[in-house]
């Protein structure tokens, strides 16, 4: 079985969705993050 642990969390699975494409992709892609691992909220950047 695969682990996934990031941080000493570990992950139900190895699918991190990336910042903003919950807004911009609607209701679909909302379903598809409660089945993931984990989802980025924000990015910063220089």
């Amino acid at each position: 079985m695969l682990r996934t642990e990031i941080a000493g969390i570990p992950l139900k699975n190895p699918l991190i969705l990336a910042s903003g494409i919950l807004d911009e992709v609607g209701s679909t892609m909302a379903e598809i993050g409660k089945q993931a691992g984990a989802i980025v909220t924000k990015s910063i950047g220089k």
